[in-house]
């Protein structure tokens, strides 16, 4: 799992693959701090529980994270970072899918995420990530308009809906459904779902 450390703010290139010992401990604190999340809620985690979870003492996940803000700004970081798409060459409709599938393939590989991927809602009360939080929404955004507008002049894709509102009707489905997979404990197979989820899409939105 590609690790995120943070100290600016911004949403950084991907890191290396090999991992420092200290890039190993800050990733141990992260999973830490996710499963908490996941279990307790995020007004439940503590650099304390944290640090236990990560089998460290309190002290040693200090001189990794400056505190609980930063620990949420770095897992913010890492679920973006999780979910970028490589540069295939897809455009248009099928850029499209490859951004939706790779979340979907993503929380598959990683259960735990299902319930807090989307769900911003968990991160907007915390100050540190407010900012961060609506940097990601606005590249996912970015990053779907460029495919809105290639399938618009391909003629995949009706040219009558502005990109907010295409972002809106294409992107909250998966999200949904993600939710609810994890929710219920993966009690349906999430890539069929979604895939029906994506032709339809696919269909109900085709030009005219």
């Amino acid at each position: 799992m590609p690790t995120i450390i943070c100290k600016t703010g911004k949403i950084p290139p991907k890191p290396p693959q090999k991992l420092t010992r200290g890039a190993q401990r800050r990733e141990a604190i992260l999973d830490s701090a996710l499963r908490i999340i996941c279990s307790e809620g995020i007004q439940n985690l503590t650099t304390r529980k944290a640090a236990e979870g990560a089998g460290i003492t309190e002290g040693a996940l200090y001189r990794h994270f400056s505190g609980k803000g930063e620990m949420l700004r770095c897992l913010v970081e890492r679920l973006a970072e999780g979910s970028r798409i490589e540069k295939d060459g897809s455009t248009g409709w099928a850029g499209i899918e490859a951004f939706l599938r790779v979340r979907v393939k993503r929380v598959i590989r990683e259960p735990e995420l299902a319930k807090i991927l989307f769900s911003e809602f968990m991160f907007t009360n915390e100050p540190a990530c407010e900012d961060l939080m609506f940097q990601l929404m606005h590249r996912n955004l970015e990053e779907l308009s460029v495919y809105f507008e290639q399938a618009q002049k391909a003629g995949e894709l009706r040219d009558d809906i502005p990109p907010k509102t295409l972002f809106r009707l294409i992107f909250g489905p998966i999200r949904l459904v993600i939710q609810q997979w994890g929710l219920t404990e993966g009690s349906f197979p999430l890539e069929e779902e979604a895939d029906r989820i994506i032709q339809t899409l696919k269909s109900i939105l085709k030009s005219p």
